[in-house]
C-alpha cells in the first residue's frame, strides 16, 4: 500500500505525528531463557569439566611418617579418592603437620605415570631431658660436650640415643645412655655417683701424732680419714720421735684400719 503525501500550504506550520509500533513478533532480544534450560547447560559443562579433570589427572599415593600427619596440598583443582589424591600433572607445595613433630613444607612433583608414591618423614620436635645427681653440682657433659652443672634441664634435644656423664670432685664419674624420646616429652635421669675414696683408721703409740697425706696435713692420731683411691704417702711425725712414713693403697669404698704404728724415740 502506498502513501500519499500531505498537501502542503505556503507558510504552513510542520507538526509531529504520533507513532504507533507494528504489533507481531518480538524482538529476538526480548526473548527470556527458560531456567530448565539454563540449568541444563549448567549441569552439562559441570560434568564435562569433571570428566576432564578426572581424565587428565594422575592418582598420588601419599605416605607419611607418623602415619596420621595431616597432608595439605595447595591445588586449585584436587580430588580425595582414599588414601589417593588425583592431582593434574605439576609442582604443587604440600605442608604436613602432626603433634610432637615439626611442620615439613615440601614440593610435590606429579608426573604422568599413574599410581605414583611419595613419601615425607617429619622430624620429631626435642625432648627435654632433667639430669639429676648426688651430689648436685656435677659438672655434665652430653656426647662429649659440657652443658652445665646438676640439676640442669636441656630442651634442645633431638631424639636420639645420648651418652650422659657427670663428674664432680673426690667422686668417680658417672656415665650412662639414655634415649631421648622428642615430641616435647620430660624424661628424668639421676646419676648417684660413688666415692673415689675410703676410710682410712690410723693410730700411733704414743698418740698425738701429725698425719701427712701426700705430704699435705690431715689430723693427728688416732684419726678416721677420707683417702682418695689410688698409692698414697702417709707421713707420721711428732715431736721428740722419728717420723714414720709408709706407702698406702686405697681402694675407693673399701674402709682400710691400718695397726697402730709404733713410733721410735
Amino acid at each position: 500500500q502506498s502513501i500519499e503525501p500531505m498537501p502542503f500550504e505556503q507558510g504552513g506550520v510542520i507538526r509531529p505525528a504520533p507513532f504507533s509500533p507494528p504489533t507481531g513478533a518480538r524482538s529476538g532480544r526480548n526473548r527470556r531463557v527458560r531456567p530448565a534450560a539454563l540449568a541444563a547447560g549448567t549441569i552439562l559443562a559441570v560434568c564435562a569439566a569433571a570428566a576432564w579433570f578426572v581424565l587428565s589427572a594422575r592418582p598420588v599415593h601419599i605416605m607419611t611418617e607418623p602415619a596420621d600427619a595431616a597432608v595439605e596440598v595447595a591445588a586449585l583443582l584436587k580430588l580425595q579418592l582414599g588414601n589417593r589424591l588425583l592431582l593434574r600433572t605439576g609442582r604443587y607445595e604440600v605442608t604436613l603437620r602432626a603433634e610432637g613433630y615439626h611442620t615439613l613444607r615440601a614440593s610435590l612433583d606429579v608426573g604422568n605415570e599413574q599410581n605414583q608414591r611419595k613419601s615425607f618423614t617429619l622430624e620429631k620436635l626435642p625432648g627435654r631431658l632433667r639430669i639429676l645427681s648426688i651430689p648436685v653440682a656435677a659438672e655434665v657433659t652430653v656426647n662429649g660436650t659440657v652443658r652445665g652443672r646438676t640439676p640442669l634441664v636441656l630442651d634442645d634435644l633431638k631424639a636420639g640415643t645420648y651418652t650422659v656423664r657427670a663428674g664432680a670432685d673426690r667422686y668417680q664419674p658417672g656415665e650412662q645412655s639414655v634415649d631421648v624420646e622428642g615430641m616435647g616429652v620430660e624424661q628424668e635421669l639421676n646419676l648417684q655417683l660413688k666415692p673415689a675414696w675410703a676410710d682410712v683408721t690410723l693410730g700411733s703409740d704414743p698418740a698425738g701424732a701429725e698425719i701427712y697425706v701426700d705430704e699435705q696435713p690431715r689430723g693427728r692420731t688416732p684419726l678416721t680419714l677420707e683417702i682418695l683411691e689410688g698409692r698414697r704417702k702417709l707421713r707420721l711425725q711428732l715431736f721428740g720421735y722419728k717420723p714414720h712414713a709408709d706407702m698406702l693403697q686405697v681402694v675407693a669404698g673399701q674402709p682400710l684400719e691400718l695397726p697402730v704404728i709404733t713410733l721410735q724415740p
